[in-house]
């Protein structure tokens, strides 16, 4: 939609205004205003198919230099009842096709009349002063800006700026009676202060309105920042949450600069055909976010992903993924959806063999949601003896992605060679001295491989593991035949003289070990 003023108004690119309820305001408070300003047109969607825009006109002061005190603004209601687009749309070649306006039809602009109020304040004084008026009686003034419309159980429901600060919500039972006052009910006479550009919609049993920071507001300490936020509540009539302080809607440009969003409009959308229509303009307009991120994935109802409140769910052929695995052709990646729909991330899943459950395996989802192969180490904390903390080396198979227990050859890239490890009952790689089915082993306190051979402990007692990492106990013959002697219940090597469980006696070197004569 273009040309919203005048001098062309009531042309075929541009929208009249019922004179009947008057000229917009001046910058005087008077109706007589035939080259009036024209700001925040804001699109409505009936339930019948009826387009509506809500747009404000009168005295808008930042475009005169006069400054936003001296605003004098008021909605009004524009039916819309033709609005498509540039015919060759979506098949155009060069700039200047795109730039070929839509086609459009706009019916008289009718004032959106709500009830008055006789006010004195601050900008009105200021107004006062500017003209040389000292009356301090009140004065009857009215400044309503960038208005939007949402609908529910029947009734209409504006969201409006007044007074350049607080914002209001009204109610109506019919749009033919925008024009009347006492059609109007109030229902929050300032639910946020200090922002501006209001946009209200429901999600989920929640309502949320989009607005957008004053960069003058807090007046005792304006912080000079902008950007939107949202306010929210289970009932229109009752209290709302405190705006939110950190932005909410930001983005970068091509030289990843930030570029913070403002006055956007906010709509909730259920019907799967209209969201995927909506991703596909939103794809097309070159707009993307990285996977990790709390925002949609290029969602496509039918067949894509869909992300909402930091989780993620993926649709096939309509219908949510619920207690399943999936297998994303394109990668090769598995993912796991829970009963409600959730993309497992950060978690183990058992992925049951039969319908009793009584088989299956362990698996592992990463924080990008697909499934671990190979080694991963996951969890909040680290240490190799204390199994109360929970981060852990594991293994997952690399084809299946199960979870390996037990002792486990794999491939250690520091050393460019195969190590056998050990993972316990719950997948989690074992260190130190540990005792597996009757046998006593050790696991290097780094890299968990299988000690074989002779180690020494800090105590300086020396110890012997078979070729399968067993701790040799009683007497024992090398490669090179020697002898020793490891105790029978502790594993620790002998020295000196020393009489075997069964009567004979020997005397091992002090140093080596060995066995004498």
């Amino acid at each position: 939609m273009i040309h919203w003023s005048l001098p062309a108004s009531g042309s075929e690119e541009n929208v009249p205004v019922n004179t009947a309820y008057g000229w917009p305001y001046t910058s005087h408070g008077e109706r007589t205003n035939q080259l009036f300003d024209c700001v925040a047109p804001e699109p409505f969607l009936d339930e019948d198919g009826t387009v509506w825009v809500v747009v404000s006109m009168g005295y808008y002061g930042q475009w005169h230099e006069t400054g936003s005190w001296s605003d004098t603004m008021k909605p009004y209601l524009v039916r819309v009842p033709k609005l498509l687009p540039n015919p060759g749309c979506g098949n155009l070649e060069t700039k200047e096709q795109w730039e070929l306006p839509p086609v459009t039809e706009y019916e008289q602009a009718i004032p959106i009349n709500l009830p008055k109020e006789q006010i004195a304040d601050e900008r009105g004084e200021a107004r006062k002063r500017k003209e040389n008026q000292d009356d301090p009686a009140r004065i009857e003034m009215e400044d309503r800006i960038d208005g939007a419309l949402y609908k529910e159980g029947g009734r209409y429901y504006l969201v409006v700026k007044r007074y350049g600060t607080v914002n209001e919500i009204w109610s109506i039972d019919s749009l033919t009676k925008v024009a009347d006052p006492a059609a109007w009910k109030l229902v929050n006479s300032d639910f946020v202060t200090g922002f501006e550009g209001p946009c209200l919609t429901k999600y989920q049993g929640n309502y949320y309105v989009y607005t957008d920071k004053l960069a003058d507001y807090p007046p005792s300490n304006p912080d000079g920042k902008t950007g939107i936020h949202v306010t929210c509540t289970t009932d229109l009539n009752s209290r709302w949450t405190e705006n939110t302080r950190g932005r909410l809607l930001e983005r970068k440009d091509g030289e990843e600069r930030e570029c913070t969003g403002r006055h956007g409009s906010v709509k909730a959308f259920t019907d799967p055909a209209v969201i995927g229509k909506v991703m596909d303009l939103y794809r097309a307009a070159g707009w993307s976010y990285p996977p990790a991120g709390d925002r949609p994935l290029g969602i496509d109802m039918h067949n894509g992903w869909f992300r909402d409140g930091g989780k993620c769910y993926r649709y096939e052929n309509g219908v949510k993924l619920a207690n399943r695995e999936w297998l994303d052709p394109s990668t090769g990646a598995w993912y796991w959806f829970d009963a409600d729909g959730t993309m497992a991330r950060n978690k183990d899943v058992f992925i049951p063999y039969n319908s009793d459950r009584t088989e299956g395996k362990w698996v592992y989802y990463g924080e990008d949601g697909r499934m671990v192969k190979g080694e991963n180490r996951h969890g909040d904390q680290w240490n190799y003896f204390d199994l109360s903390t929970t981060k852990y080396w594991y293994y997952y198979d690399p084809i299946t992605g199960e979870r390996a227990t037990g002792m486990k050859e794999i491939w250690d890239q520091s050393s460019l060679k195969n190590k056998w490890v050990y993972y316990d009952p719950e997948g989690r790689m074992l260190y130190g001295e540990q005792c597996i089915e009757g046998n006593w082993y050790w696991f290097d306190e780094v890299t968990g491989e299988r000690k074989v051979g002779e180690r020494c402990s800090e105590q300086k007692n020396w110890y012997r593991y078979d070729d399968e990492g067993r701790m040799i106990h009683g007497e024992y013959c090398s490669k090179e035949g020697d002898w020793y002697y490891y105790d029978i219940v502790t594993g620790i090597m002998h020295h000196g003289r020393t009489t075997l469980p069964d009567g004979r006696t020997y005397y091992y070197d002090e140093v080596t070990g060995i066995r004498q004569g």
